[in-house]
């Protein structure tokens, strides 16, 4: 039985960093989006930013090391517009009154 409470407890444990908020996640897409238009076709490249201790940090993985200078390319021009990150929205459906 006690094993079943350690169990219960450490399950109700919350993570030392908590998780991005939208905004984050949407910024997060936004840099991905414009490292995928960059970087040759195929390419795995991703950023991810997120909250730790107070400051955002970025993470970004899957940059070959010749490509840095793609990289660089990347945040020295404007994002691509929050509409191209989100992809395509379909319109809300109409119900006649």
């Amino acid at each position: 039985m006690s094993n079943t409470k350690k169990l219960n407890e450490s399950a109700l444990t919350v993570p030392k960093s908590r998780s991005p908020s939208s905004e984050l996640e949407l910024l997060s897409e936004q840099y991905t989006l414009a490292a995928a238009r960059r970087f040759p076709k195929g390419s795995q490249v991703k950023v991810t930013l997120r909250e730790e201790n107070g400051e955002v940090l970025m993470d970004i993985e899957g940059v070959p090391e010749d490509s840095v200078h793609l990289l660089i390319d990347v945040f020295t021009r404007p994002l691509p517009p929050l509409s191209d990150a989100l992809g395509p929205q379909r319109p809300l459906p109409v119900r006649p009154s």
